[in-house]
């Protein structure tokens, strides 16, 4: 029988990577409505509803791009701290959470 700890370890790295395929299926379909918008723009069709159309399907495939930057990024922390024995508890997460949030300094 696997211990209740690592089980709970491979719980959360599941559920995390439930996110990422969420959304990286969502990132996928955005690129495509993005990518259709400017095409229409690109067309020559410019008028007001287009490009505003065209700015908030950008903005939003920016957004999506983030969120799949920090679901990789957190689920790659995660499973190297798995990996090395350690325990992803509340606490943990917390600590790897705060780790995104600062900027690297090069």
């Amino acid at each position: 029988m696997i211990p209740s700890d690592v089980a709970n370890n491979y719980a959360v790295l599941d559920g995390t990577y439930n996110r990422i395929v969420k959304v990286n299926d969502a990132l996928r379909r955005t690129r495509h409505d993005a990518n259709a918008a400017l095409n229409i723009l690109h067309g020559g069709y410019w008028d007001r509803q287009a490009c505003h159309d065209a700015a908030l399907k950008l903005a939003k495939l920016r957004e999506l791009d983030m969120n799949s930057w920090y679901a990789n990024d957190f689920y790659r922390l995660a499973n190297e701290r798995v990996l090395r024995g350690g325990q992803l508890d509340v606490g943990t997460l917390r600590k790897i959470i705060q780790e995104q949030s600062v900027p690297d300094q090069e």
